[in-house]
């Protein structure tokens, strides 16, 4: 999906301006004899406002009015000038290796439609996405599961029709497993049984709803 005012510049910048300011706290922390990276939960939160704020600087470049007020129950960034509430969050994977892109639903219902940007980062600070979502809804999430504190989930297989990609990148499985199988098929030294195999999952993961992953990119390079 294109059309997105945020930019890959903008997203490759504010990046590594949140990982200078990782590695200051890394430091401040160890200096105390503490390990940020005990709690990524919590460090993601202390990330979440230079995210914010960096973002910020980078949308002020291009356009007027944008507004990061940081305080609980604003929009995280507003761009006046073209009328838009920008949401961002920050998150990590979780043990499983599963990534959960989470709203508050109580929020999104009340608003009707709200941008989102979504920033995939590691343990470590070092390897990322940035996902730009443009007008989501609450047909986008599952409703709150029970003890979720509201919080929802997203239905990725509705929501990544309108995502833009700014850093890292976004796979469909599907259609891996599609490809692959096609790759078995048109080979020649393949036996038909295995041919044949390989034509069942291109038609059920072909019917199957959409599953995804995410590669995460190295904030700085080598």
């Amino acid at each position: 999906m294109s059309g997105s005012y945020i930019t890959e510049e903008m997203a490759g910048r504010a990046l590594n301006k949140m990982y200078g300011f990782n590695q200051k706290l890394s430091n401040l922390y160890s200096s105390e004899g503490l390990d940020i990276k005990a709690d990524i939960g919590r460090r993601n939160i202390l990330m979440s406002s230079i995210q914010e704020k960096e973002f910020s600087k980078e949308l002020s470049k291009i356009y007027s009015g944008v507004i990061n007020d940081g305080r609980s129950g604003q929009p995280d960034i507003i761009i006046g000038e073209i009328d838009t509430e920008l949401e961002c969050k920050l998150t990590s994977p979780h043990s499983n290796k599963t990534w959960a892109l989470q709203c508050d639903y109580a929020t999104l219902q009340k608003k009707g439609s709200l941008d989102f940007l979504y920033m995939l980062v590691d343990r470590d600070f070092e390897n990322a996405a940035v996902l730009y979502f443009k007008g989501l809804t609450i047909e986008d999430f599952h409703p709150p599961a029970s003890g979720s504190r509201g919080k929802s989930r997203m239905n990725k297989s509705k929501a990544m029709k309108k995502c833009t990609s700014l850093f890292g990148d976004v796979i469909d499985k599907n259609q891996e497993i599609i490809d692959r199988a096609k790759l078995i098929v048109a080979d020649a030294k393949k036996p038909p049984y295995q041919k044949k195999k390989a034509l069942e999952r291109i038609i059920n993961w072909g019917r199957k709803e959409k599953h995804y992953s995410f590669k995460l990119e190295r904030i700085i390079g080598d």
